[in-house]
């Protein structure tokens, strides 16, 4: 149940277990989303570090797929399905929020995984 704090942004009580950290750390930079197709026979959670394979939304890791986002909402694809996925494309996120892949195995990698150059071209997402 939400309720309004002292401090004028929005209060959680211990019933809202689904809000174990705050998902953003900072106002600044603006989040702002922007949408990508997700193909099919995928399982996604909600705040998922992202990337693209095939130009499709996979979990992002520190090899092969360089993160370019994170999901704003769950999604599930079955066999044949394919939806469209919203993920922010900039915002100043608390890396304890997000869904990392296993390869983030450090809070070093996990602060580090939107400071790419290639990635800052597209995003401007901080993490701490």
């Amino acid at each position: 149940m939400a309720i309004n704090s002292q401090y004028g942004k929005p209060g959680f009580t211990a019933e809202d277990d689904s809000f174990d950290v705050e998902l953003f750390a900072h106002i600044d930079p603006k989040p702002w989303t922007e949408y990508f197709p997700v193909a099919a026979s995928q399982t996604l959670a909600a705040n998922t570090v992202v990337g693209l394979s095939g130009g499709n939304l996979v979990i992002a890791n520190t090899s092969t797929v360089k993160p370019c986002g994170i999901l704003v909402h769950a999604i599930t694809t079955g066999a044949g399905q394919t939806a469209q996925g919203a993920i922010y494309r900039a915002g100043h996120f608390n890396k304890a929020a997000l869904v990392w892949d296993a390869s983030f195995s450090t809070d070093a990698l996990k602060l580090a995984a939107f400071r790419d150059e290639a990635i800052m071209a597209g995003t401007t997402i901080l993490v701490s």
